[in-house]
């Protein structure tokens, strides 16, 4: 008897979406859109943590030296900085004839008759300074900058803050959009359950006179909610998936700062998040505006 009752159960669940086909198909459009917004952002979240996490993991410091120094000072310095705790030791010493032959190379024998000319002198002898621990970046560079002979401190920590704090106005930027997006889902949700009370008042009705327990009468809506949010969470994956790919991939790659974060990387873990998102959203999207109007209206269910 329990499996005929939940068989009719699951049945009115799923013949309720095609019964408001409507309604039924603009509900799993507003959460594909709520999804597809949510999971750009995390997309996007994890490309920035990882481009941070590339310019941490070089975590390289460059320390131009004044071209005055003589080779006893250069030894000086590079003994000075090898104090430092947090410095992997020994640092990398590069002369500015080095530089000046890597700077060369960089443009490849096509235009050597140009760079051949040029003189290490207008370059600096530099010392390649790598840290063990980049959470102490700060505490070092001041090390750093207080011993005497730097001409020039090369550092990329303003690049790191400045991700950051775009990183945190997408963030801002995403939770107000999630948030809108929720609350039109409730909404467009909320009428398609309008619609049903108002077309199966009568049964309803029938329903709690025979006996039936709120949670009988709400379980085929809550379950109606399920399944729209189920679809929607696994086309809204997909279309994620063409517009990361044919959209999001493409732009991040022109920047060619990073290499893109890999869609297949997170396949399952994303897939799993849009369906349980979109299930979560549709169930309670829909058992909300019932369980209100049942608590409020059930005299007048006539």
């Amino acid at each position: 008897m329990k499996l005929n009752r939940y068989g009719y159960l699951i049945g009115e669940g799923f013949r309720n979406i095609f019964i408001h086909g409507f309604m039924s198909f603009a509900s799993i459009t507003i959460i594909m859109a709520c999804l597809i917004v949510m999971g750009s952002f995390t997309l996007l979240d994890i490309n920035i943590n990882n481009m941070i996490d590339e310019i941490g993991d070089q975590n390289q410091i460059l320390a131009y030296v004044d071209e005055n120094m003589t080779s006893e000072e250069l030894t000086e310095y590079g003994n000075a900085l090898n104090q430092i705790d947090n410095i992997v030791t020994p640092i990398t010493y590069k002369s500015k004839e080095q530089a000046m032959e890597e700077y060369k190379s960089s443009f490849g024998e096509e235009y050597s008759e140009i760079t051949e000319g040029l003189d290490p002198s207008i370059l600096r002898n530099s010392f390649i300074i790598e840290m063990k621990d980049f959470t102490k970046y700060d505490q070092t560079l001041f090390e750093i900058q207080k011993i005497e002979g730097a001409a020039n401190i090369v550092q990329k920590k303003e690049v790191i803050d400045s991700l950051s704090n775009i990183k945190d106005i997408l963030m801002f930027l995403f939770a107000v959009a999630i948030l809108f997006l929720l609350v039109v889902s409730f909404l467009v949700i909320g009428s398609t359950v309008k619609s049903e009370i108002a077309s199966r008042k009568n049964e309803i009705y029938i329903m709690k006179y025979c006996g039936a327990s709120d949670l009988f009468v709400k379980f085929p809506f809550f379950l109606e909610g399920i399944f729209i949010g189920i679809i929607s969470g696994i086309l809204g994956f997909f279309a994620l998936n063409i517009l990361y790919y044919y959209i999001f991939y493409q732009i991040i790659m022109e920047l060619a700062f990073i290499t893109p974060v890999s869609f297949l990387d997170n396949f399952s873990a994303m897939l799993l998040i849009f369906i349980i998102g979109g299930a979560i959203i549709g169930g309670f999207g829909m058992i909300m505006p019932l369980h209100k109007y049942l608590n409020n209206e059930s005299s007048d269910l006539t």
